[in-house]
């Protein structure tokens, strides 16, 4: 709208000016003694006309959702594009190397924001998840930053801490809530409220789909809580509110499925929602076959980036749940992937699975994959080469 806006009173200005030189010639034929207090109101009428033509021609916006900050750093600044480059390689050392030197040919604070961002992601996959975090507050709180680079490090500072298991997720959620305004998100010792707060933060400044979609999962899973009760005013509410975030998410997807730069979120958010609605369907709220087509997309979506997440292993929990015995056969081929794939694998997926044999805060999860080792000794196997036993089976 205020790219057609600006185009309408371009047009007008253009004529404008027009209007105001055949005018002033005319003047000069036929009345060259026009007094001069006319004639300066005319060259007065010129000054605001050519004004209000720089001042529209020159306002139009550097970076648009079309043409965002890392689409023109990608193009305008080399070592941020060799920083993007070595990243896809995997080599996250030199990739941060090259984003730090792209720092210093920065236009303007949205570009500093973009590239910082992208400095704080190679820490990320580098292992080096607190200072990824400290890196994501600074920006997030950072009002001159692009308003979707500081959505985007509100939510990875959420999305981090639920791809780490032990120790590595102690530290980082003892980094988020060290002090304002992250401090005020925690009370007590619930976490998941805690970052569910994070994920609203992240919402707020844009509803991003990974966002909205974490936010839908922590209502879904109150309301099958012993929290909440039964057909109660509070879970109908609840019930509003998922499905209110389900929407916002399915909206963002929209807006990013052929955004390279943030499609790869896309299969976690389809398996959150379906999650999600995962949880309702108990309560009578949703159906299974809803949760089921929305599993297929993230498992779809998966393959079609070629990256693998947790997205077969929710789908095939869900399976195992809802189904066991008689879908054992799309259980098995969905887990198939997972170990013939390993290059292909996130880190946090192996991590979680891993880690859920003894961490007490994935019980829910070694539980799940206990059931799907029984039901795939296939998977039973891959887990065994992750550090289980088959005592864990039985």
């Amino acid at each position: 709208m205020r790219t057609l806006l600006q185009a309408v009173i371009l047009a007008a200005c253009l004529m404008a000016v027009r209007l105001m030189l055949m005018a002033a010639a005319v003047v000069t034929a036929v009345a060259f003694d026009m007094s001069k207090k006319i004639l300066l109101s005319v060259a007065l009428a010129l000054i605001v006309v050519i004004a209000a033509l720089f001042f529209f021609t020159s306002s139009k916006p550097k970076y648009t959702q079309e043409d965002p900050p890392i689409a023109v750093l990608s193009r305008s600044n080399e070592d941020y594009a060799l920083g993007k480059n070595y990243f896809s390689q995997r080599n996250y050392d030199l990739a941060k190397e090259y984003y730090q030197k792209a720092l210093t040919s920065a236009e303007d604070d949205i570009q500093r924001g973009q590239i910082q961002f992208s400095v704080a992601v190679a820490d990320e996959f580098a292992g080096r998840y607190v200072d990824a975090v400290k890196a994501f507050k600074d920006i997030a709180i950072d009002s001159s930053s692009y308003q979707f680079v500081r959505a985007y490090a509100a939510q990875e500072i959420g999305l981090i801490y639920y791809g780490l298991t032990g120790a590595d997720r102690d530290a980082v959620a003892a980094e988020t809530f060290r002090e304002p305004p992250f401090s005020a998100f925690k009370e007590g010792d619930d976490l998941n409220l805690a970052y569910r707060k994070v994920f609203e933060y992240a919402a707020n400044i844009y509803p991003l789909g990974g966002a909205e979609a974490r936010i839908a999962y922590w209502y879904a899973d109150h309301i099958v809580s012993d929290e909440v009760e039964r057909n109660s005013g509070q879970m109908l509410a609840e019930i509003a509110i998922v499905k209110q975030s389900i929407a916002k998410a399915d909206a963002d997807i929209e807006r990013t499925i052929n955004d390279p730069g943030a499609m790869a979120y896309i299969p976690g958010t389809y398996s959150l929602e379906a999650r999600a609605l995962t949880k309702l369907a108990s309560v009578g709220a949703a159906s299974n076959a809803d949760a089921e087509a929305l599993f297929q997309k993230s498992v779809n979506f998966a393959d079609a980036l070629g990256r693998y997440a947790t997205d077969r292993f929710r789908y095939a929990e869900f399976l195992a749940t809802v189904y066991g015995e008689e879908r054992k056969g799309d259980i098995q081929q969905l887990l198939s992937t997972y170990r013939s794939t390993n290059d292909r694998l996130f880190a946090s997926t192996v991590n979680l699975f891993k880690g859920s044999r003894q961490d007490p805060a994935l019980a829910d999860d070694k539980e799940a994959l206990i059931l799907l080792g029984q039901l795939d000794p296939g998977f039973k196997t891959y887990l065994i080469s992750l550090g289980w036993y088959e005592a864990d089976f039985q």
